[in-house]
């Protein structure tokens, strides 16, 4: 067999549940012309127990569910309670069956899927809000950070904040705004009783603390990281966009933002020695 004949047969034979069927019911022979096999090649894959592949088939899928779940993971669980959800996954792998080891596209192949399929299904609205979620959170992690241009920023031994450093929330974050309270849903399953629809402004941010994570920041409950998602700004800009919190709160506020790394500052350059160790 050829290593041209291999690699088509086994890349169809594993990630094609169809071509499996046809290939045990018809035999090879039947895909002689549309794999572009000699009689010699036809021969040789027929003598191959397929039941080997047939496994190898199965643990291809096994790996694919597996890295769906590490992206879906909370929706998956909660789909688990209205439908047979390893079905389900079998008619997903059916419909997608190439191209899955990409994983921004896996994460949106699959969020179609299963929003389509809540939505044709008649299911809880609130589990599109969780893979709209879900699907956020990874595409946001594997985005690259961002630095602001200048070279002030974040200089090496800040001591403290001054009312004109320009603060920036670090990027790439998303804001996205739910029917639902997700957040809540995910800290207390129990929620999902008697869920009512509730606007719910969510900030999602890559977590410069750790490799390829996400943060969320629920932006009715954060009014000092809402103010900065409309933009970047100084302490003194923000007093005009939270007139309810003093110049001390913010620039408080800002210190600790700075130290968990949710925002960057930016420094006049005449002023940097002053506010540096």
């Amino acid at each position: 067999m050829t290593l041209r004949a291999t690699q088509v047969f086994m890349t169809r034979f594993l990630r094609e549940p169809e071509f499996r069927e046809q290939c045990r019911a018809e035999g090879v022979a039947r895909f002689q012309q549309e794999l572009g096999l000699d009689d010699a090649e036809v021969a040789m894959i027929a003598a191959v127990d397929l039941d080997q592949y047939e496994h190898a088939a199965t643990s291809v899928r096994d790996q694919r569910a597996g890295r769906t779940y590490t992206v879906f993971g909370a929706l998956i669980d909660e789909l688990r309670l209205y439908v047979d959800y390893d079905r389900l996954y079998l008619e997903y792998d059916r419909v997608y069956s190439a191209g899955w080891w990409q994983r921004f596209a896996e994460t949106r192949r699959f969020e179609t899927f299963a929003t389509d399929f809540i939505v044709r299904n008649g299911l809880p609205e609130y589990l599109i809000d969780l893979a709209r979620l879900c699907a956020s959170i990874t595409k946001v992690a594997d985005t690259p950070k961002a630095l602001p241009e200048g070279s002030t920023t974040d200089p090496a031994g800040l001591k403290a904040v001054a009312p004109t450093f320009r603060a920036s929330l670090r990027r790439p974050f998303e804001v996205r705004v739910y029917r639902h309270d997700v957040l809540r849903l995910l800290d207390d399953p129990r929620y999902r009783e008697g869920l009512a629809p509730k606007r719910t402004r969510v900030l999602i941010q890559r977590d410069w603390r750790q490799h390829k994570r996400s943060r969320l920041f629920p932006l009715d409950e954060e009014p000092l990281v809402a103010a900065l998602a409309e933009g970047p700004a100084s302490a003194l800009e923000l007093g005009e966009r939270l007139p309810e919190w003093s110049y001390a709160q913010i620039l408080a506020g800002l210190s600790d933002l700075y130290a968990d790394k949710v925002v960057h500052l930016e420094v006049p350059a005449e002023s940097v020695a002053e506010y540096t160790r």
